[in-house]
């Protein structure tokens, strides 16, 4: 008995989903989105906990210091006890005759006539297609 009233029952409600497909199209697709969006959203939760982490490690962890050297007679470097010195950087020089233009912008030249080309194309564009002139009323 409880056999044939679960196949009268699947029976009835595969001919209703037979019967209504697009609903069930719809239904299902819903769902899809349901389940992709929240994966994303587990996915962007995941990727801001690692950015906070990287963060915060990044805040915590000092800079590396370079302990500066000097060379010996044999070669080798040794560390330079005074660790307060400062290295800067080697200065770059221009080489004799090199000048910098005061101005480099060049001017933009004048486009007035091609917009004018084109707005004329666009409208009349819209007037032969009776979509955008209604749209555009």
């Amino acid at each position: 008995m409880a056999n044939t009233s679960c196949q009268y029952y699947t029976n009835r409600t595969l001919g209703w989903m037979m019967n209504n497909k697009v609903i069930v199209f719809l239904s299902a697709l819903s769902f899809c989105l349901l389940i992709s969006t929240w994966s994303m959203a587990a996915q962007r939760n995941r990727a801001y906990t690692t950015i906070d982490e990287l963060n915060a490690q990044l805040a915590t962890t000092p800079a590396p210091v370079a302990v500066p050297t000097t060379p010996t007679e044999d070669g080798s470097t040794t560390e330079i006890e005074d660790s307060n010195t400062t290295i800067l950087p080697e200065e770059t020089t221009m080489p004799e005759g090199t000048t910098i233009p005061e101005d480099t912008t060049t001017p933009v030249p004048d486009n007035d006539d091609q917009l004018e080309e084109t707005n004329e194309n666009i409208e009349s564009i819209v007037a032969k297609s009776k979509l955008l002139s209604l749209l555009a009323a």
